[in-house]
């Protein structure tokens, strides 16, 4: 189920990013750091949902390293995809930003997870 979720939600991404940008807001600074968080957050969403896909197949640090894996490998072919789109131009600095977002969202999920277990 989570890795059907995982797809879904990678299709959304695609599919947001292949339009145009639109503003969220106003000022010029809060709409910037609205798109980043959104990359943060998208992708602490996919990398969560791929960790809760695999965590109870694979070895737990394995599991890890795929989710963020597929996670950061998304978040640069979809700003290579980007590239290829008029209205969209590629920045490694949103990778980074995505590979932060993937990073907290394993962090969360585990962290979650983890208590779950205990209780």
């Amino acid at each position: 189920m989570f890795g059907m979720l995982a797809l879904a939600w990678m299709g959304a991404i695609f599919w947001v990013s292949s339009g145009p940008v639109p503003p969220f807001a106003p000022d010029q600074l809060f709409d910037l750091l609205l798109k980043k968080a959104g990359h943060f957050s998208a992708y602490a969403l996919l990398a969560a949902l791929w960790w809760l896909a695999l965590w109870d197949r694979v070895a737990p640090r394995t599991a890890l390293v795929v989710a963020f894996a597929i996670a950061v490998g998304y978040a640069g072919s979809d700003e290579l995809h980007q590239a290829f789109s008029p209205t969209r131009h590629p920045s490694i600095v949103d990778v980074g930003i995505d590979a932060l977002g993937a990073a907290t969202g394993l962090w969360i999920v585990t962290r979650l997870v983890r208590g779950r277990r205990e209780t």
